[in-house]
């Protein structure tokens, strides 16, 4: 980075984002947070189990993606799971993959980042773009219009309602004041609105970036990967974060597009897929079929 772009993003977030960090949870910390969320969570042989966001509770993994197990802590959590898919000690028992969107802090830099995206980084800093620490009051009083409108234009999930969206705000958006929370104040003839929402957590050593939220008024401004940018210093500045994941691959080519753009490339993590023997029948039946197809990627994943 040059010392003219240095200068230019310190200027445009206050202090206190210049110096923030993650806090660090363990996976106990980690889980019993993400229940509050209503994720549903569940103990198995001392480690931290959930439901699959595409399988639901039919396949088990991880309380994160990038856990690592032993393989005698790979075993089906409920009477009820079909299929579990986890992180493996043993290289050797991997059959499988998960498909996400990770880098090292320590290799990132700027010039990570396309070089049309850091143009617009660079616009956001100039037009007056501000990263502060989000503070409940603020997402009380202008929170929920973002975040519904982002959610409505997106499609990725049912924007709540008001009442819930202020209801949930600690556990949710703030992780039960565990998060760090990012808000992008955007100039307009109105005065200073808020334009975007970006929420990260970490956990042992992976810091996440869970959610972000722009605005469709705001989108212009590039107050998104001006949030993105300054999440990652926030993980560079914590000690003891050697790996950032942005989610696993998806099929929206607009928010892939955004990820390959900000540095962020998609890796293949290798995995281990265990179906209980009633199920690999039941799948081996459909083999020759496209729906065959499509089930074995989703779940096993690209090699």
């Amino acid at each position: 980075m040059t010392e003219s772009d240095r200068r230019l993003i310190r200027a445009s977030q206050t202090d206190d984002v210049s110096r923030c960090t993650l806090t660090r949870l363990t996976e106990a910390e980690y889980a019993n947070l993400s229940a509050r969320k209503g994720v549903a969570v569940y103990e198995h042989r001392n480690r931290y189990w959930r439901n699959s966001e595409r399988f639901g509770s039919l396949l088990a993994v991880p309380i994160h993606w990038m856990m690592e197990l032993t393989p005698d802590q790979v075993t089906f959590p409920r009477g009820h799971t079909l299929a579990i898919k986890a992180r493996v000690t043993e290289p050797g028992e991997n059959n499988g993959s998960f498909h996400l969107y990770v880098i090292d802090p320590a290799a990132y830099g700027f010039d990570s980042i396309h070089k049309g995206a850091r143009k617009n980084i660079r616009r956001a800093c100039r037009a007056g773009v501000t990263v502060e620490l989000a503070t409940p009051e603020l997402l009380e009083r202008e929170g929920y219009e973002v975040t519904a409108a982002a959610l409505k234009m997106s499609g990725y999930r049912k924007p709540p309602t008001r009442r819930d969206y202020v209801r949930r705000l600690h556990d949710d958006t703030f992780f039960g004041g565990r998060g760090l929370v990012l808000a992008g104040m955007v100039h307009t003839p109105r005065g200073r609105r808020l334009g975007g929402i970006m929420t990260g957590s970490a956990i042992g050593t992976v810091a996440n970036a869970d959610d972000i939220y722009t605005a469709p008024w705001a989108r212009d401004t590039n107050v998104g990967p001006r949030l993105v940018y300054s999440f990652i210093e926030a993980c560079q500045r914590t000690a003891g974060i050697d790996t950032i994941l942005y989610g696993r691959v998806s099929n929206d080519e607009d928010l892939e597009a955004f990820k390959s753009r900000m540095g962020f490339p998609a890796a293949v993590v290798p995995a281990k897929v265990v179906l209980r023997p009633g199920v690999r029948q039941v799948v081996n039946l459909f083999r020759s079929t496209g729906a065959f197809t499509t089930f074995h990627q989703r779940l096993y994943g690209p090699r």
